[in-house]
């Protein structure tokens, strides 16, 4: 069955960060917080997007080497509210059709055919962040709140604890809170270092489960083209 399926994803990440901007020391590493990485600045690791600043209140990411599979886009949003918490919101375009039609090959490692209409139930990936990210490709929209808190230690070294909210309004499915937890410690001003975990708790078609991946690591370096 051939498979002819176009489809693009808007979402809307709201984060808190309840520090200043003024406590924070490494404000250049800011992909972790409702900052904005600095103008004209890139930031990339060996895992997740590459980042890239547009201006004081816009900011470009993509997982580039997803991008022949899965084209996708963020544009970070910085908004400007008065006191010790800074907001911004995140919107999203992903263009999955690539990835499902190699999914959808026959024989071993496809799956089941797809329509061009709505999608098949039966099509999910049924994996912890993976579900619930694709759930509005699915379910036509949900919402997604995180929130997080750095603490600088001293020059070299910061914590930051994070959480998302994955719902999905009218769907019995693909709720899930992720909590994050990262030690920094910084080897220079452009090279980071990160260590940690990431607990897990979703609601997938065949029942709730908790997930706990442990040790996470990244190792990452930013660079600035131009100021």
């Amino acid at each position: 069955m051939k498979s002819k399926i176009l489809l693009s994803g808007v979402g809307l990440l709201l984060i808190c960060q309840s520090l200043s901007a003024r406590e924070i020391q490494n404000i250049s590493w800011a992909h972790e917080s409702a900052f904005i990485t600095l103008p004209g600045s890139i930031e990339k690791g060996l895992f997740g997007p590459l980042y890239y600043g547009l201006s004081d209140c816009y900011e470009l990411s993509s997982h580039i080497f997803a991008n022949p599979l899965i084209p996708n886009l963020n544009l970070k949003w910085s908004h400007r509210i008065p006191g010790k918490f800074s907001l911004a919101s995140v919107h999203s375009f992903f263009y999955p059709t690539p990835l499902l039609r190699l999914l959808a090959r026959k024989g071993i490692g496809g799956i089941i055919g797809l329509k061009s209409a709505q999608l098949d139930d039966r099509t999910t990936i049924d994996l912890p962040l993976v579900y619930p990210r694709l759930m509005p490709f699915y379910h036509g929209y949900g919402i997604r709140i995180g929130g997080d808190y750095r603490k600088n230690y001293n020059q070299r070294i910061s914590l930051l604890i994070d959480y998302d909210v994955f719902m999905f309004p009218g769907a019995s499915e693909g709720f899930a809170v992720e909590n994050k937890s990262l030690f920094f410690w910084y080897s220079s001003e452009r090279t980071q270092f990160s260590i940690g975990y990431k607990l897990i708790y979703g609601k997938y078609p065949f029942g709730s489960q908790w997930h706990l991946l442990f040790p996470i690591f990244n190792i990452q370096r930013a660079w600035q083209l131009k100021k």
